[in-house]
This record gives C-alpha cells, structure tokens and sequence, in this order.
C-alpha cells in the first residue's frame, strides 16, 4: 500500500512539471486520466481483476497521449540531410517544443467513416515552449502521410535570396551547416594525394576522379576535404539543375532566386544535402501548421550496411 501511495504521489508531482513550461493544457490533459484512476483505485479496491485492468489503461493512455503530443519516431529514407542526418537514421521528434497540433476528426481513420465535415485551412497548435528559430531541424507534413524533414533556412517577413546554393537572408550569408553536403573539385600535387583522398571518401558520393590531372569531384561536407589539396573550388549546383523552381519559374533558377519574401506563418526549408534536395526551392514555402515537431536527437540508424553504432542516440544540431 506504501508503495503504491508514494507510486500516485510521483505521477501527481509529474503532472505538475508541465506547469513549469506554460504547457497548462497538458496538465489538464494528464490530469483526467490520473483523476480517473484515483477513482477505479477507491470503488475496485478489492477486486484485483478490474484494479489490474484500469491501471493497464491509465498506463495505454499516456503512451497515446505522449504519442500524440509530446514526442514522435521517423525513419529517414532520403538522402536531403546528409552528413547531418543520413538515410535509415531514425529520429526522436520533439512536439512539445513548438507545441502540437490539435487533432482533427478527420485525422482518426474510423472517425472518417463517420465524420463528413470540411478539413480546416488554420489548424489549432497548442502551445510549445520555444519558438521556430533559424536552422532548427524540423519534420513536416509535405503531403498527407508523407513527413519530411529539412532545416529551416527562412523565417516568416525574412528576405531570401539563392546565389548557388548559398543562402542569404536579409542580406546576410546564411552559416551552411558544418556537415552539409556540396559539391567539391579538389586539384593535388601527385596521384598519391589523390588515392589518400578517394580512400577516405564513400564511393557513392564520388562523382569523378581524373587521375591525368590529378583531380577529384565529390558530394561532401567541408570537413571532408583533404587537407593535402593544392586547390579547393565549390562547383556550382548541376544535379538539380533540370528542374523546374517553384518561384517564378523560366526567370529563376533552383540554384539562382531572390530575392522573395516569406509569407507570414510559412518557412523557406533547405537540405543540408543540397545538390540531392528538393526543398522550398523546388516546392515553394511551408505552411506552419505542416509542422510536426522539432528533430532533436538520432535514436540509432539501420541503413543499406546495416548498423552504424556511431550513429547511436547522435544529437541532431
């Protein structure tokens, strides 16, 4: 009985730690279940069946509602994000952060046979502890039942303007993140250098190598490049070339565009990966009730080789 007492205490103490956000409505929305076993604790409590029963449910309802509101896993399966996320990574998604979005009927799939109403444009977010800021990594609903996740280039009234690949906002070259992937041409002295630098290299990211002039090609990160180089030069964008620019197509291009402004309550989102993404260059803004949550952390990763153990429970900056 003891333990059981100090068991109810613990939850009651939890329920309460919200509050210290602000998150006011995920106390009241922890608080009815628990009040509700209180009572099942009072009116069962001698018989152990149905104790059993409403302690198993209390415990489904707050894997649901945390389901539902307070944290999510993804599967990536795209290579946008590389180095910083790589394809077969899962990820930990943080909905609390930015708040979740309320549930619509039409979100429950045996509500749908019932519910005949209009699909709202403005969703209702409950309220998060943080705001959206620059470079955060964020999932988002693209299509129904399609999640992607990008980083956050632009923000609502930021001027964006694209001059190959490089982002800048309000004027300002944007920071490319540490571990995102362009395109490299790097010149060496001799063929030795060149084989140091291919070994060190993944084959899939090679785009060329010319051993006559000594010169290597590859998608990489900058911290990637050798340091045996002579000369380093980032090529312009061509993988994406042949397609068509969401924002004024024929005048544009993918990898030249600006300047353009962020509509209130939409996002410019750009893969770290950017000769491999298709992102708001190519599909224009996003609307903020598509966001899901904010990507916090990397659980593990199983991709085409299996298990990549440094990988395991990697921070997503």
């Amino acid at each position: 009985m003891k333990s059981l007492f100090i068991t109810y205490a613990l939850l009651f103490a939890g329920l309460l730690i919200p509050v210290c956000f602000g998150l006011y409505w995920l106390s009241g929305m922890l608080a009815i279940p628990f009040a509700i076993i209180l009572g099942c604790e009072y009116i069962f409590h001698r018989m152990p069946a149905m104790l059993f029963t409403c302690r198993l449910l209390l415990v489904l309802v707050y894997v649901l509602i945390c389901k539902l509101f307070v944290f999510d896993i993804f599967q990536v399966n795209s290579s946008s994000m590389e180095g910083t996320i790589l394809k077969g990574d899962v990820l930990l998604v943080n909905k609390l952060a930015y708040g979740p979005i309320s549930l619509q009927p039409e979100d429950i799939s045996w509500v749908k046979l019932f519910y005949k109403g209009q699909h709202k444009d403005v969703v209702d977010r409950k309220r998060g502890y943080e705001k959206i800021s620059r470079n955060d990594v964020f999932i988002y609903e693209l299509f129904p039942g399609y999640f992607v996740v990008k980083r956050c280039v632009g923000l609502p009234q930021d001027t964006i303007k694209i001059d190959n690949d490089s982002a800048y906002i309000n004027n300002q070259l944007s920071g490319f993140p540490k571990d995102g992937y362009q395109q490299y041409r790097e010149r060496f002295r001799d063929r030795s250098g060149v084989k140091k630098a291919v070994s060190m290299i993944p084959e899939s990211a090679i785009d060329s190598v010319n051993i006559d002039s000594n010169v290597v090609i590859a998608n990489m990160a900058m911290s990637q490049l050798s340091g045996d180089a002579i000369e380093v030069e980032r090529l312009p964008n061509k993988l994406l070339q042949g397609k068509t620019p969401y924002f004024q197509p024929g005048v544009w291009t993918i990898n030249n565009m600006g300047p353009l402004i962020v509509p209130h309550g939409h996002y410019f989102m750009m893969g770290d990966n950017r000769p491999y993404s298709e992102d708001s260059r190519y599909l224009g803004f996003i609307p903020e009730q598509h966001i899901v949550g904010k990507t916090v952390l990397v659980l593990y990763s199983y991709g085409d080789n299996g298990f990549i153990l440094n990988r395991l429970f990697k921070k997503v900056l």
